[in-house]
């Protein structure tokens, strides 16, 4: 390039295209702000996608426009050619990976959608632009795929423990019987709420906003319970035990009104306030167990609605003057008298 042809450049072209380009950017960042706090809805995304594509291709435009008002001579016109296809290649690219993941993020619930397979979309789509672009400019890519085949063996061999958490993911997300969302007791006891399934680990949140991370080759091997799958199964239990003087059936008819009182006022739903009930399930020596049940809506509805049944049967059975039993043992002390005299006496 000779320098001194830049005195020729019109710069208020330049300085005029740069400011447009710049305004135009920070219209469609602030259109793009704005769709994100409104509904999620197939037209919203695909207008944020629309924009997102327009901002990358202003990029392309201001660049083609920039090397177009440039003296440039050879060889350097070719390199600023390949840097314009370059940079239309990555646009696409990263348009394609966009579109692909927010296809998937609306082809399911947004709570189950998982980090694994929109990962490996963008990764796959990533290596397929960045191959393509590499033979756009005259790279053979034949000698790159073949070293990527022996040197993946290599890799596979020292990423096995990965690469076994990787399919544990994808066999946990293809049978689909754990999806982000569920509501899942595993077999330590712990019931917890899915919250993503990653390429290596599943990530939990417990009632009291913690988190579990465990690998997937252990969810997979594990056994534990889905209370999401077929269908959502809240329920809460508790058991107390009853005096044996009292009368049963006036104690059943009280539990299940306060357990359909309490999963009414919680849920707000009739239907679930149907399904509440209170069933006898043992004859012991201290009281007969009573075991008192309600359908929560929703995993966090679960510790509401156990406090709301301790403390409404609680209440409502010192109104209705209904005993509850409490373990009683009877010690008897073997006093000594004349006949029984101790075999070590003291004195």
């Amino acid at each position: 390039m000779d320098f001194r042809e830049l005195e020729h450049l019109n710069y208020t072209v330049i300085i005029g295209v740069t400011i447009f380009q710049v305004a135009l950017w920070v219209g469609l960042y602030y259109l793009i702000y704005r769709l994100k706090a409104k509904k999620n809805t197939l037209l919203t995304q695909s207008t944020i996608a629309a924009a997102r594509f327009s901002m990358l291709m202003l990029v392309y435009f201001y660049l083609h426009f920039i090397l177009g008002q440039l003296p440039i001579l050879p060889p350097w016109d070719v390199y600023s050619s390949q840097i314009l296809n370059v940079t239309l290649f990555i646009v696409l690219t990263a348009f394609s990976v966009n579109i692909a993941q927010e296809t998937f993020h609306l082809s399911v619930e947004k709570e189950q959608a998982s980090s694994i397979i929109s990962n490996l979309l963008a990764i796959g789509i990533w290596i397929f632009g960045g191959l393509f672009t590499l033979n756009s400019l005259g790279i053979s890519i034949t000698p790159l795929l073949t070293a990527l085949g022996v040197g993946g063996l290599a890799v596979a061999l020292a990423l096995q423990d990965t690469l076994t958490n990787l399919f544990s993911g994808l066999q946990i997300l293809l049978t689909k019987q754990i999806r982000p969302g569920d509501y899942v007791r595993l077999a330590s006891g712990e019931e917890d709420t899915v919250l993503d399934i990653a390429w290596r680990t599943t990530t939990l949140k417990t009632r009291s906003e913690l988190t579990i991370i465990i690998p997937n080759r252990n969810i997979a091997s594990t056994i534990l319970t889905n209370h999401s799958w077929p269908r959502q199964a809240y329920f809460v239990s508790i058991s107390l035990q009853v005096d044996h003087n009292n009368d049963l059936a006036k104690v059943q008819r009280v539990a299940i009104e306060v357990a359909t009182q309490v999963s009414l006022r919680v849920s707000e739903s009739q239907l679930l306030a149907n399904q509440s009930g209170a069933r006898f399930s043992n004859f012991a020596e201290s009281g007969i167990t009573l075991s008192v049940s309600v359908k929560a809506r929703s995993f966090n509805d679960i510790g509401i609605l156990t406090d709301g049944l301790i403390q409404g049967i609680h209440q409502r059975f010192l109104i209705e003057d209904i005993g509850l039993s409490y373990p009683v043992q009877r010690i008897l002390i073997d006093t000594p008298t004349k006949e029984t005299s101790p075999l070590f006496p003291l004195s």
